[in-house]
């Protein structure tokens, strides 16, 4: 074992500083512990950023996102790692993910059914074509492109330019567990609750 932490660990993010790579990871009790993987991994911080579970963590070059499971959502400097900005209720519902778009963007899910595009502090909604609580989302390496996922078996992408949803499948009857983007390929992948890994059909309407 690296660590052993006082709560169960739920979600993660990497990211490059000094030239070091280091790891984030959110705790069901609104921890945010920072390891330095370089040359072992090993723990340089721990905050409480909430009181609740962090459901996702996302960095650009300069920032870590953070949504939780109250609804909040929290950006932490990659500096010295303290809370910059905080949003209360920025979800009507439990946040589930995010992911980066490019620098001060970023994008949050939840279980209302709401996609938002944050663009430093400030969001615009977009409510999702799912029936079922968003589970997860994924962006292109561009930040062009999100993908998303419900516990319902559906998948839906949305063209971050034109501010519009152009794709939607249900490739599983069973829940979609993750969402990668696949670089090598340009697709997106979706991990299932039936074991399965879906690669992305973008086509489908």
């Amino acid at each position: 074992p690296l660590y052993q932490h006082h709560s169960p660990l739920n979600c993660g993010a990497t990211f490059v500083k000094d030239g070091k790579l280091f790891a984030a990871i959110g705790s069901y009790t609104g921890d945010v512990l920072v390891f330095c993987m370089d040359p072992e991994p090993h723990l340089i911080d721990c905050r409480k950023i909430f009181e609740n579970a962090v459901k996702g963590l996302s960095c650009d070059s300069n920032t870590l996102f953070s949504v939780c499971a109250n609804t909040h959502v929290a950006w932490q400097n990659l500096a010295d790692f303290g809370t910059v900005a905080f949003v209360k209720n920025a979800h009507e519902r439990i946040a589930n993910g995010c992911c980066t778009l490019g620098v001060s963007a970023y994008a949050s899910i939840g279980r209302d059914l709401m996609l938002l595009i944050w663009q430093g502090q400030h969001s615009s909604a977009y409510r999702t074509p799912h029936r079922n609580s968003v589970k997860c989302i994924a962006a292109s390496q561009d930040g062009k492109r999100i993908m998303t996922g419900s516990y319902g078996g559906t998948l839906a992408g949305f063209d971050v330019a034109a501010r519009e949803w152009y794709c939607f499948s249900r490739p599983t009857e069973w829940g979609i567990s993750a969402l990668a983007y696949d670089v090598r390929h340009d697709r997106f992948l979706a991990s299932a609750y039936d074991g399965l890994v879906y690669p992305v059909d973008e086509t489908q309407r």
